[in-house]
């Protein structure tokens, strides 16, 4: 396969050797740790709200005195994942799910299958051809007033939020987005009834797909020609986005610096970590004020006098935050950078956790 259509192996060396990461619950616990994600499979993220039914409707007065009735009084949108892993029967009735190309790109193409996507990314050339040669036409049907925007593609997600989005994993390495430029009309979904469903985070379906990389990845397919202007500088393109590390100490201590990129690379191990989880916490880092963290005095919270080192991407921009559970143990910063430690910090059996 031509590296264009890889994953960038833009990865850091640790200290250390590098373990399978942890996964992380809602809770920010350990899940399965030593876990790791199984392929083929298939993955469909939706939006849903988990707040109480029961609480009724918001209600304000108004400048005349009345009563004026909102929304929901506890609505909270998160992100929820439903997964199956496919056995070899399934995985060869996926491969052979016809695609439809999508009329959005002033060009015709003829329908092909999931097996022939694949096998095309072997050849740079061959596979470019699956592809529009220029954005043009997308972008004139997509300037047009709301009242005559039809276009039905995952390219509009921020502007037409989808009610799902259905990713194919072949492998780590590679994948395929439905309904960006063909669509499976909902075939690859009946694939995953019965799956298994969990909460990835709060959040809304548009900002967690401005943070989720392989979903970014394939709205461009990786050619530079089809990058629309609203998704560049989404996520960064170099150095890490999440970092945990533990400064040497008093003699004897265990000390490590561990870093996951933006494509969910770990270290220099080909480790990669569940790219939504990290997604998860990249848009839970956007509720934490990071610049009033960087002028707080650093301390030492550690027994052995070692500072832990928190690095963070946000908004575009990259914090390192010494000990920010220091002052405040309890506070969104502490349990923010636990959960990255128990993404990224050594297992049990190599220091104290």
């Amino acid at each position: 396969m031509n590296t264009m259509y890889r994953i960038p192996a833009l990865c850091i060396f640790l200290v250390f050797p590098l373990h399978i990461p942890a996964q992380i619950s809602t809770s920010g616990e350990p899940v399965n740790a030593e876990a790791k994600v199984e392929y083929p499979r298939i993955e469909i993220y939706t939006q849903r709200d988990t707040g109480n039914p029961d609480a009724g409707n918001d209600r304000w007065t108004g400048p005349d005195g009345r009563t004026v009735y909102g929304g929901k009084a506890d609505y909270r949108p998160c992100i929820v994942r439903e997964s199956i892993v496919l056995d070899e029967k399934q995985k060869e009735a996926v491969l052979n799910t016809s695609l439809r190309w999508l009329p959005y790109f002033g060009e015709e193409k003829e329908n092909i299958t999931l097996r022939t996507y694949f096998e095309y990314m072997e050849y740079m050339e061959v596979f470019r051809s699956l592809f529009p040669k220029d954005m043009n036409t997308y972008e004139s049907m997509t300037a047009k007033p709301g009242d005559e925007f039809f276009v039905e593609t995952l390219l509009t997600y921020r502007r037409s939020p989808p009610n799902s989005v259905t990713v194919l994993w072949l492998d780590e390495f590679r994948w395929y987005v439905d309904d960006v430029y063909y669509s499976s009309g909902f075939a690859l979904d009946t694939f995953v009834q019965g799956g298994q469903k969990e909460v990835l985070t709060e959040g809304e379906i548009p900002d967690f797909l401005d943070l989720y990389w392989p979903f970014q990845y394939k709205l461009s397919e990786g050619l530079p020609y089809l990058q629309l202007p609203e998704n560049k500088n989404l996520l960064p393109e170099t150095g890490a986005v999440l970092g945990y590390a533990l400064s040497p100490g008093m003699p004897n201590t265990f000390s490590y610096d561990a870093k996951v990129m933006v494509s969910g690379c770990i270290g220099d191990s080909k480790i990669y970590t569940d790219r939504a989880r990290l997604a998860a916490l990249l848009l839970q880092a956007k509720a934490i004020d990071w610049d009033e963290l960087q002028h707080h005095i650093p301390g030492s919270s550690h027994p052995d006098r070692q500072v832990v080192t928190l690095t963070v991407w946000c908004r575009g921009h990259r914090y390192r935050i010494l000990d920010p559970g220091y002052n405040e143990p309890e506070s969104a910063a502490a349990v923010f950078a636990q959960k990255v430690k128990d993404l990224l910090g050594p297992r049990k059996n190599n220091a104290e956790r």
